[in-house]
């Protein structure tokens, strides 16, 4: 073996613990152009603000000023996608309904974020993880949840019921 190849075998011999290391803690292959986003999503129309207000009154028209441009949308890792799920304007939607199987498949019919996040090998980890959060804070321990965890409240209420309901398509 001429030393060129010797050196190459070497050196590869050396590498292989970083890599069985990085493979080990799911640091993924990633693409170099791809960057991503670990920050949730701004929608930049939201219900109380002129913008929305100036929406026609038809739900499409909200539908359409809610989704997430497809670009960020892939770009989302998931736990900014979960944030960025529980905070879609039209999420309410899925109480709306007889059921909440009826409301989360109707939400997830026209809104591309859930679509996105049902198909997260990771989203109920994540969801999971937010839930979890949520029941530390000990805002769900109180007799009465405070005016001011309502949002909290409802956002882990969406939570569960988005859980339930992956779990279910899953099946």
């Amino acid at each position: 073996m001429n030393r060129t190849k010797l050196t190459a075998v070497i050196f590869a011999f050396m590498l292989s613990p970083l890599v069985i290391t990085f493979s080990a803690f799911g640091i993924p292959d990633v693409p170099p152009d791809v960057v991503y986003i670990d920050e949730p999503y701004d929608y930049p129309t939201k219900p109380g603000t002129d913008a929305w207000r100036a929406l026609t009154h038809t739900l499409d028209a909200k539908i359409e000023a809610s989704q997430i441009p497809e670009d960020i949308l892939h770009a989302l890792t998931t736990r900014a996608l979960v944030e960025t799920v529980l905070d879609y304007p039209l999420l309410g939607n899925m109480w709306a309904f007889d059921s909440l199987k009826t409301g989360f498949d109707s939400v997830l019919s026209y809104f591309n974020g859930l679509q996105e996040l049902a198909n997260r090998e990771d989203a109920v980890e994540h969801l999971a993880a937010f839930i979890d959060e949520v029941k530390a804070s000990g805002i769900l321990d109180a007799d009465e949840i405070a005016p001011e965890n309502y949002s909290v409240f409802s956002r882990y209420a969406d939570a569960t019921v988005i859980i339930a309901e992956i779990e279910k398509l899953r099946m």
